[in-house]
């Protein structure tokens, strides 16, 4: 009589009916993590359509822009509210890029740790967060971000975020500007 086993991957575990490894439990983000990992990526989401938005609605108003000042308005304050609006275009495409960078670095958090669990790294700064419990509870958009970072992240996410909300800020800024000075 013949046996039937199930097929096995080169790691030894059983695979789905996709053909893919099954995972083990260690090989998987822990809840909270994976919690932490989903509110950051509807939140970066969110951002990229906002910006994007914002950059298309400020290159739409860009075009009907006077490029010669008025006899009432300034060659400077034209000048310079022309600044603004390349400036926050420029911003808004940029907070865009480093939200699709977030959420590429967000998106390879599992796999980072499955081949970070595999093969931990040795030097202590990694596997450790800088900063004590009591402190990352204080604050919890970075304790979300040490925590992913524990868990096998690049430290690159944190510059990813912090120029995702700065960029956001700066481009939502200008275009308020660009609206209420040019167009108001």
């Amino acid at each position: 009589m013949m046996s039937i086993l199930r097929p096995t991957t080169s790691r030894g575990l059983p695979e789905t009916k996709s053909g893919h490894p099954a995972e083990s439990p260690g090989d998987q983000l822990p809840q909270h993590v994976e919690d932490v990992r989903h509110n950051f990526k509807g939140t970066v989401e969110a951002i990229a359509v906002v910006t994007t938005l914002f950059a298309g609605i400020q290159a739409q108003l860009l075009s009907g822009t006077p490029s010669e000042p008025s006899p009432t308005a300034s060659q400077a304050v034209i000048r310079a509210l022309q600044l603004v609006s390349y400036g926050g275009l420029a911003v808004n495409v940029g907070a865009a890029l480093s939200a699709m960078l977030f959420l590429d670095i967000v998106g390879e958090a599992p796999e980072r740790f499955r081949r970070w669990s595999k093969n931990p790294p040795s030097s202590p700064s990694r596997s450790a967060p800088r900063r004590t419990a009591s402190e990352l509870a204080d604050d919890k958009f970075l304790a979300g971000l040490e925590l992913l970072i524990v868990y096998g992240s690049p430290r690159s996410i944190q510059f990813a975020w912090y120029h995702c909300v700065a960029s956001t800020l700066f481009g939502t800024l200008s275009i308020l500007i660009q609206i209420f000075f040019w167009h108001g």
